[in-house]
């Protein structure tokens, strides 16, 4: 009886070991899974962070490209007090022309990097080519001669010096209320356009150009 009892104890202790056993097993098997899941929800968040930042960023200069533009400004309310600034490069299909895209890219990323030293405060796009859209809210001044000063130095790389100007027309929400982004676009466009056409290297701004007032123009230089 003595022996079946110690039998019956030594049964019991085996059978504890054994489920103690199974639950840090289960246990270990519980954090590690729980681990791998909060590792790969990091990477996950990370790599899609990153998929947004390549979405929305030119991947030559680095600013935001044209799809950041209307998804960070569908809500047209937002451009309230604000100025679009559209710039497209004078002469720069001579630079592609004669010496090559490599330096014609190197031209866009050192205008870009430009844009962005004249006007911190402002949102920097880059809309395709040699074009590019700058908005400047919360009601600051644009001086357009400061700009145009600034892209027409010249630009250095690999011992060659390149010149552009650029053609710029800019539109005040304030005096065009209930757009959408795309018809403010548009004017923007339309205003460097006859920037362009007016001689280039000078900056228009589109609701003087509508209304005929003096001012439209702001030239410098040819």
């Amino acid at each position: 009886e003595d022996k079946s009892i110690f039998a019956y104890y030594k049964d019991h202790v085996m059978q504890e070991q054994h489920m103690n056993e199974l639950r840090n097993f289960f246990l270990m098997l519980l954090l590690t899974t729980f681990m791998i899941f909060m590792i790969a929800t990091v990477l996950m968040r990370r790599r899609n962070r990153e998929l947004e930042w390549l979405a929305a960023t030119d991947y030559l200069t680095g600013v935001k490209n044209r799809h950041a533009l209307f998804n960070e400004f569908s809500d047209v309310s937002r451009l309230q007090q604000s100025s679009i600034i559209y710039v497209d490069l004078d002469h720069f299909k001579v630079i592609n022309d004669n010496f090559g895209h490599e330096a014609g890219d190197q031209v866009l990323q050192e205008i870009a990097v430009r844009l962005q030293n004249c006007l911190p405060q402002a949102s920097v796009y880059r809309m395709g080519g040699d074009e590019f859209l700058l908005i400047l809210e919360s009601g600051e001044v644009f001086d357009g001669a400061v700009l145009l000063s600034q892209i027409e130095q010249p630009v250095y790389c690999n011992q060659n010096r390149y010149c552009v100007s650029a053609s710029i027309g800019y539109v005040d929400i304030t005096q065009c209320p209930d757009k959408s982004l795309n018809e403010i676009i548009t004017m923007a466009d339309t205003a460097m356009l006859q920037a362009k056409a007016s001689g280039k290297n000078r900056v228009v701004n589109f609701s003087c150009m509508v209304n005929r007032k003096p001012g439209a123009e702001e030239p410098v230089g040819d």
